[in-house]
């Protein structure tokens, strides 16, 4: 098992699980979420996991793009107790919201003071917003995911898929207007219930 003591930075937690012979049985699949919006439009998608695994302790995979669009940041669920998830864009040294066309996760915790509870089945692990460019084409861009790798709590490494997003670019629909006729009849309606009254003059 890996020692946390061991654990002085992102890259010795991962290297400390790889150098371990044995894989634990169970299955885990990193799953892209997919985002809708029109060109010029912002939105963000979530990056989950899915397993019947009852031990995951951290996750890693590597997001990439080719589209008229960026993904300009991505940011941890607060909510699952991995302090230490940190990113970097790719290549090296591009720019996230211009010419990056990569990103790299790894959602993990260094176990301090405590291990946090293992990784639940749906449970989100980040979110990317993305930008579409203001000329983007309608069309369907993938985001490509790859690298998926996962671990127990105790650093045991989990066989572990990874299946690709969808950026969908979609121009607006435009809302259809009615404008009324000149001369129409404009429609009453009755009202149910209402007493008539009529007054009849007889001849004397």
């Amino acid at each position: 098992a890996c020692d946390n003591t061991r654990m002085k930075d992102i890259l010795s937690w991962v290297s400390c699980a790889l150098l371990i012979a044995s894989a634990s049985s169970g299955q885990v699949t990193i799953e892209i979420g997919s985002v809708e919006f029109s060109p010029g439009g912002e939105a963000s998608f979530d990056v989950a996991v899915r397993t019947a695994e009852d031990n995951v302790g951290g996750t890693g995979n590597s997001i990439g793009w080719s589209g008229p669009f960026r993904v300009t940041g991505c940011i941890a669920n607060p909510d699952i107790g991995r302090e230490a998830t940190a990113f970097a864009f790719t290549p090296a040294g591009c720019e996230a919201d211009e010419s990056c066309s990569g990103v790299r996760s790894l959602v993990l915790s260094f176990g301090i003071p405590a291990l946090p509870p293992p990784l639940q089945d749906g449970e989100v692990l980040y979110s990317c917003s993305v930008r579409a460019d203001a000329d983007a084409a309608d069309g369907d861009y993938p985001l490509s995911c790859s690298g998926g790798e996962s671990a127990t709590l105790q650093g045991v490494p989990i066989e572990t898929d990874c299946s690709d997003g969808v950026v969908m670019v979609r121009e607006p629909t435009p809302t259809p207007t009615v404008t009324p006729t000149a001369g129409a009849a404009t429609p009453t309606s009755t009202q149910f219930g209402a007493t008539a009254t009529a007054t009849l003059d007889l001849p004397t």
